[in-house]
Order: C-alpha cells, then structure tokens, then sequence
C-alpha cells in the first residue's frame, strides 16, 4: 500500500476517535488534498492544491522541529484551533505526502475558562491553602466569612447596600455554584433564603456576576 492510503487511514482513525471538532487531511505529492474529513472547520475541500508558499512554510517549519511542526491559532471569528503537521519524504529526501490534522478547541476553551472561574473561589494566599480534609461546607464558610471580615458583618438592621455588595463578591467568585451554599450565607448574614434570591436577582440583572463572567 503506498504511503497516501496508509496516512489516509491513519486521519480516517483521528477523527473518528477525536470527534468532529477534528479536522484529518491528506495532501498527496501534488500538494492536492486527497482526502478530508470535518473540513468544515477550515473550509478546505477534497481536491484543493496547497499554495507553494504555503507548502514551503510548512516544509521548513517541520524540518526545523523533527518532522513535526504544531500550532496553536486564534482565528478572525474566535475560534481557538491547534493544529499538527507532518510530511514525510522517499527514500531520496523527495516530499511524498503531508498528514494534517486541527483540532477545534474553542469549545474546551471555554470550558477551561469557566473551571477557573469555580476554582478561583478560596481567597487564600500562596501557601495557605487548607488541608484537603476541609469539605465543600468548610470551604464555603471560609470564603464567606473572608469577605464578610473585609467588608464588615452587618447586623439584622444593617443596610441593603452591605448585603447586596458582599453578595455580589459572593456571587463573583462563584459560591453560589457550591452545594449548599444559600443557607450558608443565609445564617450569616441574617437574610431569608427569599430574600437572598431577591438580592442575587438584583446583583446578576447589574450584570458582572460568575455566570456572565463565564461565559465571556
């Protein structure tokens, strides 16, 4: 079998295995794609010829990085794209054939970002962290209570203004997404579970809370 049908099977294998966020391609020696597939993602199509300048981008930057050649690209739309290049030569040195293969990681991205958002939820310094042995409730009142400390406790007479902005550092560091975090801040801050509702509904309609930020 000669060496296109063989790498051709090889990207058939890849996207299958990495879904359809994987973009596979064959160039054959004619810099002609021989077979794509997901090639939505770059809008390439079976029978397009790679520009030589192109081709000879790809040829030196595989040859200065072991016949290897990996980029990670943000695209005008947004798209996040990793892409890996390898080009393979006769037995004389003469180009042969060139599997390509994108991965779309715009997706994973996000996801990415919205992980650090609920990790970024402990105040603590470098070194401080607690021991794992802590649970998410001890967690929880511990992120409470240092902002409750910075910001000052208000009393059950206290003022709107206190409990909304110590809610609204509550909600930017994402304690809302924890398991039984309401009756938490609810007991501390001498609120109503209704009324802490209200105030969360006040402070996301502002705009600025965890959920806006992660999904920016």
């Amino acid at each position: 079998m000669e060496l296109k049908n063989r790498l051709i099977q090889i990207a058939k294998a890849i996207s299958l295995s990495l879904g359809d966020q994987c973009e596979a391609v064959v160039h054959d020696k004619d810099r002609r794609i021989a077979f794509i597939a997901n090639g939505y993602i770059s809008g390439r199509q079976a029978g397009q010829v790679m520009e030589e300048s192109v081709f000879e981008y790809f040829r030196d930057m595989t040859k200065a990085n072991g016949g290897t050649a990996i980029r990670l690209t943000s695209k005008e739309n947004g798209e996040l794209h990793k892409s890996t290049t390898m080009m393979f030569y006769d037995e004389n040195g003469d180009y042969e054939a060139m599997l390509c293969f994108t991965i779309n990681l715009t997706d994973m991205n996000q996801a990415r970002k919205l992980m650090d958002s609920i990790m970024n939820v402990l105040p603590f310094e470098e070194g401080e962290a607690p021991g794992t042995d802590l649970s998410i409730s001890d967690y929880t009142n511990l992120v409470i209570s240092d902002i409750i400390k910075n910001v000052g406790k208000p009393s059950t007479l206290g003022s709107k203004e206190i409990k909304l902005r110590i809610i609204r550092m509550l909600e930017e560091k994402g304690v809302f997404q924890l398991k039984d975090s309401v009756p938490q801040v609810c007991e501390l801050l001498g609120i109503s579970q209704a009324t802490l509702y209200n105030y969360l509904r006040e402070v996301r309609t502002q705009g600025g809370g965890f959920l806006r930020r992660a999904c920016i």
